[in-house]
């Protein structure tokens, strides 16, 4: 099952109380772990949303782990 980032936002709120305020969290995770089809036009210098903080950043990792998408 390849989760939606509803899923994911749920889920990590759910086993570690934080709210992904940001969807492009979720997706810098995934980026990071070859996880999506390129850059996204509304990123970069400038732009966007501020990086995903760490401890959030492993919590979403955590997941994408519990879903099987990242090993």
């Amino acid at each position: 099952m390849i989760p939606t980032y509803d899923d994911i936002a749920e889920r990590v709120r759910q086993r570690y109380g934080y709210n992904i305020s940001h969807t492009c969290w979720i997706a810098e995770v995934k980026r990071q772990h070859g996880l999506t089809r390129g850059p996204a036009w509304n990123t970069g210098k400038g732009k966007g949303s501020p990086p995903c903080p760490a401890h959030i950043f492993k919590a979403i990792e955590d997941v994408l782990r519990e879903y099987g998408a990242i090993s």
